[in-house]
């Protein structure tokens, strides 16, 4: 009888334990970097609607910049639709070239935006951190601009 006692006790602690026990289905984070990608993963990470958390340097490396409701959507077909740079929701036409990064001296793509308006800029597609794109200014004193997706 004792050795049952014993053994029922054993397996009621292993329930006890094993249903106390929770199951994280979280995603982790994403963490990517991307210029040094080629091009068809850098796209496929970057496809859809983010939005525009911050930007930060410039002339003045430490500056906060900001815009409320703005958003970036990476389309199908090298279009790029934003009313960050422009504020009418403009969509832009990309073209990537291979350039040599400023920062990395790596090989990477370079996305160019174009619209009938006349504007152009070029930007480094740097990486997806915790979720956030970070994508800056191709050129020097760039502003690093940070997006989360959409939800």
């Amino acid at each position: 009888m004792n050795k049952i006692s014993i053994l029922f006790f054993v397996l009621v602690v292993i329930m006890a334990v094993g249903s106390s026990c929770k199951r994280n289905d979280d995603k982790t984070a994403l963490n990517i970097t991307l210029y040094n990608q080629p091009l068809d993963k850098i796209e496929f990470y970057i496809q859809g609607k983010w939005r525009y958390v911050y930007g930060k340097g410039g002339i003045c490396g430490s500056c906060l910049h900001s815009c409320n409701n703005c958003s970036i959507e990476f389309i199908k077909g090298n279009k790029v639709k934003s009313d960050l740079f422009i504020k009418d929701n403009t969509t832009f036409e990309v073209e990537w070239k291979k350039e040599i990064g400023y920062f990395t001296r790596d090989s990477t793509f370079v996305m160019m935006l174009y619209n009938k308006g006349g504007y152009s800029g070029s930007y480094f597609i740097d990486k997806i951190y915790n979720d956030t794109l970070i994508i800056h200014d191709y050129g020097s004193d760039p502003i690093f601009h940070h997006f989360v997706k959409w939800k």
